[in-house]
């Protein structure tokens, strides 16, 4: 029984070692889209046209009634900017999230106010120029996305090989007794 026990742990040692490394790569191919990322963030903010979507829009001050029965979930960059720097589980968790946020900010300008409006036609704008930019780094991103979903689904193989492993182990010892 205790070659099962060892056998046991030594696969719980190599999956926490193989998390650890995957995390630590992934932290470091993060670290190369977030500058790209970070870039097209600031040429957006800073525009001369942000201004109105800096902040959560005033819905009392500008006398939208109707504005949360026709836009479900609101989104500025100064709530964006909470979310990135959320360290209680509440923020992004991974970049995909980030850019939908994005998009949101503008979608929902170009939703609530009409096609003349000047803000619709800035967030239009905008939203264009984030496409452009984010069309740049995209296929990076995708790539990653697409590396984290086959870790994870790895990880989840191995967690099912060890539950089976606990499973022989726990038979073995009852077996015993």
């Amino acid at each position: 029984m205790n070659s099962a026990v060892d056998s046991f742990n030594q696969c719980l040692d190599e999956i926490y070692l193989k998390l650890n490394q995957q995390e630590a790569a992934r932290v470091t191919r993060m670290q190369e889209i977030m500058p790209p990322l970070g870039n097209i963030l600031r040429q957006i903010t800073q525009h001369e046209w942000a201004e109105p979507f800096m902040k959560p829009v005033d819905v009392i001050g500008l006398g939208l009634h109707d504005y949360y029965q026709v836009i479900e979930k609101p989104m500025d960059f100064s709530t964006m900017k909470t979310k990135m720097e959320a360290r209680d589980g509440t923020g992004y968790k991974n970049i995909l999230e980030f850019c939908a946020d994005v998009r949101l900010i503008f979608n929902n300008t170009i939703k609530y106010n009409d096609e003349r409006d000047d803000v619709h036609i800035m967030a239009n704008f905008l939203l264009n120029k984030f496409e452009e930019k984010w069309s740049q780094i995209s296929p990076k991103v995708d790539e990653e996305e697409k590396r984290r979903r086959d870790e994870e689904f790895e990880m989840q193989y191995h967690i099912i090989q060890l539950a089976q492993e606990a499973a022989h182990v726990k038979m073995a010892r009852d077996l015993t007794f």
